[in-house]
């Protein structure tokens, strides 16, 4: 995301054999099983950091400003969906952390995935899949709790579910962003899409209203389009057919940058009601 750097800063960037892992399953955003390249097989959780449980129960009293158990279960099976996107049968490295130690209570292993030179512990927080992990120390705690700071101030990823003092004017909002499709988001336009929520009491006319990007393309809702009160509508880049759940944009080229971008979202008199930054 903006303004942090998910760059490796722990150890080297080096791949020593022993610490080089496929990652066969994931188990949730932040658990993975991996095999060595001896054939020896472990799950490692990612030290320093907590997605919410994709099954079973979860708790908001470890989410501050975050009550709904709902959102929280929606959350955590984003988070492992994007986990399972980003690291299923990926080779990657493991770091570990000298305050933390190498094995955890479960007997799992506990890590950090380097994957692409990058801290991919560190990217969860940034991008709001995982919040950072405050009950047991780490290395990087301070460098996880700031992202997680930026994190909950853009309203990103789970943190879209903080209650409405957090939330912008009108409580219309961009809840997600799935900038990433599936294969070439040239060929799957609508695996790009953003949802947009109404956390107000009303319903909220957004005829007018536009959603847009760094580079200058601009969605405009349909005239007489409204979202009523606690509902969500997904924007999708490609084509089809619009209902009041689903709009589509029907550009012909892929709009979200995977890298960087940001997603714009302002009424019908210019006014931005909210943003959403993030980096690949």
């Amino acid at each position: 995301m903006a303004g942090y750097d998910t760059q490796v800063k722990i150890g080297t960037t080096e791949k020593s054999k022993e610490n080089v892992v496929t990652v066969l399953g994931v188990v949730d955003g932040d658990t993975v099983d991996v095999s060595f390249s001896d054939g020896r097989e472990n799950t490692v959780r990612l030290v320093g950091v907590d997605t919410p449980e994709s099954y079973g129960d979860v708790n908001p009293e470890e989410w501050e400003g975050i009550s709904s158990e709902e959102h929280l279960k929606k959350w955590g099976k984003k988070a492992k969906d994007y986990t399972t996107s980003q690291l299923l049968h990926r080779e990657v490295q493991l770091k570990f952390d000298d305050i933390a130690g190498k094995v955890g209570y479960y007997g799992r292993l506990l890590a950090y995935i380097i994957i692409d030179n990058t801290n991919y512990n560190l990217k969860l927080v940034e991008r709001g899949y995982a919040r950072a992990y405050t009950e047991a120390d780490c290395e990087l705690l301070e460098e996880l709790r700031t992202a997680e700071t930026q994190a909950r101030e853009a309203r990103r990823g789970v943190w879209s579910g903080l209650e409405n003092e957090n939330q912008t004017a009108d409580n219309v909002y961009i809840s997600y962003v799935h900038e990433d499709a599936a294969g070439n988001d040239h060929n799957n336009l609508n695996g790009e899409y953003v949802e947009i929520t109404n956390g107000s009491p009303s319903s909220v006319d957004m005829s007018h209203w536009t959603l847009s990007d760094t580079a200058d393309h601009v969605y405009t809702f349909p005239d007489g389009f409204s979202l009523s009160s606690g509902a969500k509508v997904t924007v999708y880049t490609g084509s089809g057919t619009n209902t009041t759940t689903e709009l589509y944009w029907g550009h012909g080229t892929a709009v979200w940058n995977n890298g960087e971008d940001t997603a714009f979202l302002g009424d019908d008199q210019d006014h931005l009601i909210d943003k959403v930054s993030w980096e690949g």
